[in-house]
């Protein structure tokens, strides 16, 4: 059991890395993964583009980058994500949350299945 949820743990890793890439040209330099019972933590490190990471110094930079990723992850990323760690576990999301620092260049998911993963 142990090894299986080490496995989906990578799994999911690699998903999220692939699909932000696919998505923003860039993909994570690190990507941690902690699947415990129902639910799925995904923190993201060092994600953004050279333009977003400009942009973080800018007025309203922060603000403007976090609102940026945060479009595409609830009209891109995020229902890719869903769809493909819904194959791979057998179980279904029930929703997710997420949020993101722009001046650590860090994000966090987190996944709600409806059953615990077995």
């Amino acid at each position: 059991m142990e090894q299986r949820i080490e496995q989906l743990e990578k799994d999911i890793g690699l998903i999220i890395s692939k699909v932000i890439k696919q998505f923003a040209g860039k993909g994570p330099r690190k990507v941690s993964t902690y699947v415990k019972k129902d639910i799925i933590t995904v923190r993201i490190n060092d994600f953004l583009t050279d333009m977003e990471l400009t942009m973080n110094d800018s007025p309203n930079g922060k603000e403007l980058v976090k609102g940026f990723r945060h479009s595409i992850q609830e009209k891109l990323t995020i229902p890719m994500c869903i769809e493909k760690i819904q194959e791979i576990t057998a179980s279904t999301i029930d929703h997710c949350y997420s949020d993101l620092c722009p001046h650590r260049n860090e994000a966090i998911l987190v996944f709600i299945l409806i059953k615990d993963i077995n």
